[in-house]
This record gives structure tokens, sequence and C-alpha cells, in this order.
């Protein structure tokens, strides 16, 4: 019981660090400016400095690859928990 509940919390803490990381990432695609995450956020304009904003963009890109293995991880787990209960079912 232990392995669903962490397993469905991996995956939904996975899916609120997709959406908190990947959401600012469109919106800066779109807009072409993107707002930095420090204390004194500096906003970046694709138009005036298109080298660090696509630096910037390509990081925060990276970024996005642990989000995508919790969930991924989270997953497994699942799978493994569903297959456990449908194969060992007493009769």
């Amino acid at each position: 019981m232990i392995q669903l509940i962490g397993s469905v919390g991996a995956i939904l803490a996975g899916c609120a660090l997709l959406l908190s990381r990947g959401l600012p990432l469109l919106t800066a695609h779109r807009t072409g400016v993107l707002v930095g995450k420090g204390y004194s956020a500096q906003r970046i304009d694709r138009a005036v400095d298109p080298e660090r904003f696509e630096a910037l963009m390509k990081r925060r890109r990276a970024e996005l690859a642990v989000p995508l293995i919790v969930i991924l991880v989270g997953s497994l787990f699942l799978a493994q928990f569903v297959w456990l209960i449908t194969t060992h079912v007493r009769p």
C-alpha cells in the first residue's frame, strides 16, 4: 500500500514540478521575454540579447528533465504495484 501512495505521490509531484517549470518556459517562448528566477528578477528580451536568451532557454529546457524522470519512476513503481496485485490474486 505504501508503494501505491508513494508512486501516485511521485507522479503528482512530477506533474506539479513540470507545470511550475514548464509554464514560464512556454510563456517566455511565446512572448520573447524571459524573467529570471533570482531575488532581483531580470527581464531578458530576445530582441535585445538573443545569445543570452537562447542560453537561458536551453538551460531551462534541461531543467525539465528532473520532473519527467520523477514521473517516469513513479509510473514504473505504479506499474509494478499493479502487476503484483494482478498476478498474485488469491482464489
